[in-house]
This record gives C-alpha cells, sequence and structure tokens, in this order.
C-alpha cells in the first residue's frame, strides 16, 4: 500500500501541546540526566539519548546541531 503525502499541521500541534507528550518527554530528560548524570557533558547526554530514542549514535553534524539547540536554550 501507499499512502498520499499530506500535511496536517493539527498534529504537530497536538504533538506540543499534548500533556502525555509532554510527560513523555519531561521522564525521557529525567532519566537521561539519572543516567548519564547530573554533571556529565552535553555530548554524553545527547548520545544517550540518541541511543535510548533512535537506537544509534548520532552523527557529527547531528551532535554539534543539538549542542547548538542546547545553547540556545539557556
Amino acid at each position: 500500500g501507499r499512502r498520499d503525502a499530506t500535511n496536517v499541521p493539527t498534529q504537530s500541534l497536538y504533538l506540543l501541546n499534548s500533556p502525555s507528550v509532554q510527560r513523555y518527554a519531561l521522564e525521557t530528560s529525567k532519566r537521561t540526566i539519572e543516567v548519564a548524570g547530573k554533571d556529565s557533558s552535553p555530548e554524553s547526554k545527547i548520545e544517550h539519548l540518541f541511543q535510548k530514542i533512535l537506537c544509534r549514535k548520532p552523527s557529527t553534524e547531528e551532535l554539534n546541531g543539538a549542542k547548538t539547540m542546547l545553547e540556545e536554550l539557556k
């Protein structure tokens, strides 16, 4: 089967505003701090998240992009 390409903005809004998705994100961040360590480097936390969520290590480009995003959020 094939699925037609669609653009559903309500799906993105649901994911941003969903209490369940926000709770999952919070729990994932808490587990990352527990496993990687509170004082661990941003790189080790990013690598842990990639391994846990995507089952692989981040590429150099992904690692640098994630580090930049974290710095902008501070």
